[in-house]
């Protein structure tokens, strides 16, 4: 749903891509068979999404100017892996709102996400 956002603004622009980030997350939260999320967890991931959307439109302009495609390549990588950190911080910031979690837990979460996703097999 990420790629999907960032590649709507990539296309589109920014602000189509934070309608179509806003919308997916949106509709998936709703249609999900776990349940709506409660309220602000659900803000924090519409928020999220429409944030990656707006990062491909802002991102799509300035690809060309970057010349060769290794080097387009490793700025939409870098630019993901902020997305995901910014999106991440966002809904544990949600999680403890919504569930009065300690802020360590929640601290340790979000290391515990970035060890994980830095792991490498």
């Amino acid at each position: 749903m990420t790629l999907v956002s960032a590649l709507a603004g990539l296309a589109m622009g920014p602000g189509s891509g934070f309608v179509v980030g806003a919308l997916a997350a949106g509709v998936y939260s709703v249609g999900s068979p776990y349940g709506v999320a409660l309220p602000p967890i659900l803000v924090a991931q519409v928020l999220g999404m429409a944030i990656a959307g707006v990062s491909g439109g802002l991102l799509g302009p300035r690809l060309g100017a970057l010349g060769s495609a290794r080097r387009q390549a490793v700025a939409a990588g870098a630019l993901g892996a902020l997305t995901a950190v910014i999106f991440d911080l966002i809904t544990n910031l949600a999680i403890w709102m919504a569930y009065d979690t300690p802020l360590a837990t929640v601290a340790a979460m979000a290391v515990t996400k970035t060890k994980m996703a830095s792991a490498r097999p």
